[in-house]
């Protein structure tokens, strides 16, 4: 699990960091927590981690908290946002992008740590997960980080981010375990993750990290489809 907290001012972060660690420890619950001090900044480096959790303070210079929250929501960024602000204005604008909740500043404790562990109930209740396994053994991969699984042999290996992840599963038996949770199948040996698709050409499939997956003969059509359903549901 991966907590950020995107505040422009250095004494509001070391507060909410403080915060957060004593309510992980209270509750022998286990986190990163990383910063950002803009929106400018979180944007250009939120897809290098995996949040689940956003501290977001609304008033900042720049792209604003209520700004950047659209933008993920219009990205389709499953993450649980709770709001920051010294001001109690912004508080309907927060239904449109499915904010837990407000925090007027000061902080108050408690209340943060209510919000807290209501993001981490529904991040825990959320999260579609599979089973990979390698040499080292079995380890438990997020479907929402991987980008793409692409067929080696007989064995199967999970793309997140930078990092490679070898599966003993064949990609058929991987498919049937993805393929009613967003995954598509463009070439026989690739399944790729439709919210990590950027662009979609005649032959190719343009991914958010800059891969690119290929369409095989006949089946641009399908992957065009199925492309379009997804985010028009």
């Amino acid at each position: 699990m991966t907590i950020a907290i995107c505040e422009d001012e250095d004494l509001q972060i070391q507060l909410l960091k403080k915060y957060i660690n004593e309510w992980l420890m209270l509750g022998n619950k286990e986190a990163r927590v990383v910063t950002y001090q803009s929106g400018e900044e979180f944007l250009f480096q939120f897809e290098e981690e995996m949040i689940d959790i956003l501290l977001l303070d609304i008033e900042m210079p720049g792209i604003n908290g209520m700004e950047l929250a659209k933008r993920l929501r219009a990205k389709r960024v499953d993450v649980q946002i709770i709001f920051e602000t010294g001001n109690s204005e912004y508080v309907f604008d927060g239904y449109a992008v499915e904010a837990i909740s407000y925090l007027i500043k000061p902080i108050n404790k408690i209340k943060l740590s209510s919000c807290l562990e209501q993001a981490w109930n529904r991040c825990n209740r959320s999260e579609p997960s599979m089973l990979i396994e390698d040499n080292e053994g079995i380890r438990k991969v997020y479907l929402k980080e991987i980008s793409y699984i692409e067929s080696v042999g007989h064995d199967t290996y999970i793309h997140i981010k930078k990092e490679e992840y070898r599966n003993k599963k064949g990609i058929r038996e991987v498919s049937k375990e993805v393929e009613s949770m967003g995954f598509i199948m463009p070439h026989r040996s690739y399944l790729v993750n439709l919210p990590k698709v950027e662009q979609i050409t005649k032959k190719e499939l343009l991914l958010d990290g800059g891969e690119r997956i290929p369409i095989a003969r006949g089946k641009w059509a399908e992957v065009n489809q199925a492309y379009l359903h997804y985010y028009r549901r």
